[in-house]
Order: structure tokens, then sequence, then C-alpha cells
């Protein structure tokens, strides 16, 4: 399970970082905190596919504290876009406390079992 291929985890932090320059009206500071999350989430995703806990937490962190941020940037006119925007998060850091889940059992099971899983 910690050997699995990570490159979805990459394309969807490059999507993430280059939404603001597909966008109409993009704004410098948006450029550059997508940026700073897709240079972030890299390095947590890559390590996080290879079995390390705390930075699969990291990222689920980071992703609570954007949702929070949303919270901030409310605009009366938007209320739809702002509620499937909080709604969207939510759902995902639903998926992220089941991959803990699936994490602490992954974990269990390859401690119980190395030579069986790991065919060492």
């Amino acid at each position: 399970m910690f050997n699995t291929n990570y490159s979805y985890n990459l394309c969807m932090n490059v999507v993430v970082g280059i939404r603001p320059l597909l966008a109409d009206n993009a704004a410098l500071i948006l450029l550059f905190v997508s940026l700073a999350a897709l240079i972030a989430f890299i390095p947590l995703s890559l390590f996080a596919a290879k079995g390390k806990l705390w930075c699969f937490l990291v990222g689920a962190g980071l992703y609570a504290a954007d949702m929070v941020y949303g919270f901030f940037l409310y605009d009366p006119n938007e209320a739809t876009r702002f509620w499937m925007s909080i709604a969207l998060h939510a759902v995902f850091l639903i998926a992220y406390a089941i991959g803990v889940v699936f994490y602490v059992n992954a974990d269990k099971l390859l401690k119980a079992n190395p030579k069986e899983i790991m065919g060492k």
C-alpha cells in the first residue's frame, strides 16, 4: 500500500498551482498563495505516498486551513459558490480522515507480517 504510484497527487498539485493563471480575474496574491501551496504539497504528497503519516497529516491540516481561510473570503453575492466550496472541502477532509484510518490499519498489518507483505 505504501509503494503506490504518486503521479495522481502530483498532477492534482500542479493543477491547483496553475489554476489562477487560467482564471479571468486572477489576482497576483492568489497566484503566490497557490504556488506556495503547490510547493508545499508536492513533497508532502511524495512522502505521504511512501507511508509517512506526518506528511499526510500536515497536508490535511493545510487543507483544513484552506477551508477556514475560505470562510473569511465570503462574498454574499456568491453564496452558492461559497457553500459548494465548503461542502467539497468537508468531503475531502472526511476522505483524509478515512485515509488516516486506512494508514493505521495498513501499518498494523505491515508490522504484523513484514515478510509476507514486503516479500523479504
